[in-house]
């Protein structure tokens, strides 16, 4: 009887931020595209149509990938710092170890090199290889409130996987070039 009831109660405590949670639907429009964002408790269901109403892309966020207002905030960082050429600022705002992905094309094969920066020193002495003209012009270009999420990361511009650090501030974690 006694452990039956507990089972109850731990399935009623599991239960009440579920119940607790709240939902909230806004809408948020940049150039001439929208992202519908349905917050429920801490998740975001993150849908963009496009231009004709038809699904473009559709995500869910998590606590670990960051809500929408911190991953537009970090690739307007992000683009600001490819801009002004802050190398520092830009060097802030990766998580470390940082994974780097190059593509290399040996004929026909697109092979993947990976190594990692350690630390924002290392970074900055190799800024122009990781942070080569295209990745530069990339950010710059990029939309920061076209977010997309997947396995408890978000995207930048297709080009950069953010998630949260130790301290639960959302940072770059992966470069694919």
């Amino acid at each position: 009887m006694v452990a039956a009831l507990n089972r109850a109660l731990f399935a009623l405590a599991a239960a009440i931020p579920l119940l607790a949670a709240t939902t909230s639907v806004r809408v948020v429009r940049y150039d001439d595209m929208k992202a519908v964002i349905e917050t429920k408790g801490r998740v975001q269901h993150i849908v963009v149509p496009d231009r004709a109403g038809n699904l473009e892309e559709e995500s869910y966020c998590d606590w670990q990938s960051g809500t929408y207002d911190q991953i537009v905030a970090l690739g307007r960082a992000l683009a600001a710092a490819a801009k002004h050429d802050d190398r520092r600022g830009m060097a802030a705002l990766m998580q470390y170890p940082l994974r780097i992905n190059v593509d290399i094309i040996m004929g026909v094969k697109v092979q993947v090199y990976t190594f990692y920066v350690h630390d924002a020193r290392s970074l900055l002495a190799r800024y122009r290889a990781i942070f080569r003209r295209h990745v530069i012009s990339l950010l710059e270009q990029s939309e920061p409130e076209d977010v997309f999420c997947r396995n408890g990361m978000s995207s930048v511009g297709g080009l950069m996987w953010t998630t949260m650090d130790r301290k639960g501030t959302l940072k770059v974690a992966v470069i694919n070039q």
